[in-house]
C-alpha cells in the first residue's frame, strides 16, 4: 500500500490544536482522507471563522458538508433491509445482510445455521493482519472476508464480477462501520480487456467463466449476460503504487489465470495469497496443478493448507499436487519464505 508517513502525525498536529486553522489548511486534502465527515465539517467551519469567512463559506466547507451528506446516504442504502445476521468468530461480531436478495443464497449455501464459513482464515487474518495493510479480495461475493479484513483493520479493495453483488458488499461495509472496503466491479485474470458474464442468480460456486466468455462467444446484444472489464493483479496494483499485503483468490477454478496475471507481484515476494482451490474445475480454464505451482517458485514460497483454528499446515510440493481433485475446495496460503 502506497504510505504517506507524515499523514498520522499531521491528524495528530489537527487534534492537538484545533483553533489553529494553518494546522488543516495547509495539507486540506490529506486531511480529507484522515477524519470522519463529521469532524471534517467541524474542522473546515471553524477555518472559516478564523479566516474571517462570517458570510458563505469556502469550498472546503461545502466539500465537507457533502461529504457529511453522502455518508448519510450510504447508511439510508443499508437500512432499507431489516434483516440481518450476525456472525461472531471468537468475539469478533459483524452483521450481514440476510434478506431474500443476492445474499440470501449465500447464507443458505456457504453458510447454513451453526456454521461459520471459512473461520480458518478469519482466524488467520485476526492473528497475523497488521493494521492499515492492504487487502485485494478477488471474488468477493457478499463482502463477507472483506468485512472481516476490514474489521481488522485492513484497507480492502473487493472484486467482484456480479453487478447484483456490489450494493450487498457496499450495504454490508456500511452496516459494520467500515468505510474502507472499495467494492469494484470487474474480473480478475491473465489479459486485459472485457469479459461477459451470464445473469444467472449470483450464487456461491458460480463458475462464470470469465477467461471463457471472451471475444465474439456470446453477441454484445445478449439480454441475458453482463459486460465487465477484466484487469490483471499486476495492472491493479502497480498502477498506484500500491502493494497488498494479502491477495485473497475465491473464483471457483480461475485461479490459473488469475494468478498468472500476479506475475510481477509475486516476483515481489511482499505479499501473502489466500487461495481456495477448486481442482476440479481446473480444465474449464486451462489450468493445471503444476502449472499454478509453477508460479510461486520453492527457493522463493512456502504453501501450506490453512486449518480452522487459523494455523498453517506446512505442505510439501508432492502434496500440493498430489492432492484428490474430488476433496473439498481448499483453503491454501502462498507465503514468501522471507515474511
Amino acid at each position: 500500500m502506497t504510505h504517506h508517513p507524515n499523514l498520522n502525525d499531521h491528524r495528530r498536529a489537527v487534534l492537538r490544536s484545533p483553533g489553529d486553522s494553518g494546522a488543516y489548511l495547509e495539507r486540506i486534502y490529506d486531511v480529507f482522507s484522515l477524519f470522519d465527515p463529521d469532524d471534517l465539517a467541524r474542522l473546515t467551519r471553524r477555518a472559516d471563522v478564523l479566516r474571517g469567512l462570517q458570510r458563505g463559506k469556502s469550498l472546503e466547507s461545502h466539500t465537507a458538508d457533502h461529504m457529511v451528506l453522502g455518508r448519510s446516504q450510504r447508511r439510508f442504502v443499508a437500512s432499507r433491509s431489516n434483516a440481518v445476521r450476525d456472525v461472531d468468530v471468537d468475539g469478533h461480531r459483524l452483521r450481514f445482510l440476510a434478506g431474500r436478495g443476492p445474499e440470501n443464497r449465500f447464507f443458505v449455501t456457504a453458510m447454513p445455521e451453526g456454521k461459520i464459513h471459512e473461520i480458518g482464515v478469519i482466524r488467520l487474518l485476526a492473528a497475523r493482519m497488521k493494521p492499515e495493510e492492504l487487502f485485494l479480495d478477488i471474488g468477493a461475493h457478499i463482502g463477507y472476508i472483506s468485512c472481516f479484513a476490514a474489521h481488522f483493520g485492513a484497507t480492502v479493495l473487493a472484486m467482484e464480477m456480479q453487478p447484483t453483488l456490489l450494493p450487498v458488499i457496499s450495504a454490508n461495509a456500511i452496516l459494520n462501520g467500515l468505510w474502507r472496503i472499495h467494492p469494484i466491479l470487474a474480473a480478475a485474470g491473465e489479459t486485459v480487456g472485457l469479459v461477459q458474464s451470464m445473469r444467472v442468480v449470483a450464487s456461491p460456486g458460480l463458475m462464470t467463466f470469465s477467461e471463457r466468455l471472451d471475444g465474439d462467444v456470446v453477441p454484445t446484444s445478449s439480454l441475458n449476460h453482463d459486460i465487465v472489464p477484466r484487469l490483471r493483479i499486476d495492472d491493479f496494483c502497480f498502477d498506484r503504487g500500491d502493494i497488498p499485503a494479502w491477495v485473497k483468490v475465491d473464483v471457483e477454478g480461475a485461479e490459473g489465470p488469475v494468478l498468472a496475471g500476479a506475475k510481477d507481484l509475486i516476483a515481489q515476494r511482499r505479499t501473502r495469497f489466500l487461495v481456495e482451490l477448486h481442482s476440479h474445475r481446473y480444465k474449464s480454464f486451462g489450468t493445471t496443478a503444476q502449472g499454478m505451482l509453477d508460479l510461486f517458485a520453492p527457493e522463493h514460497w512456502r504453501v501450506g493448507m490453512i486449518r480452522d483454528d487459523g494455523s498453517v499446515e506446512p505442505m510439501t510440493r508432492a502434496q500440493f499436487l498430489a492432492h484428490d481433485s474430488t476433496a473439498d475446495d481448499r483453503q491454501t496460503i502462498f507465503e514468501p519464505v522471507d515474511l
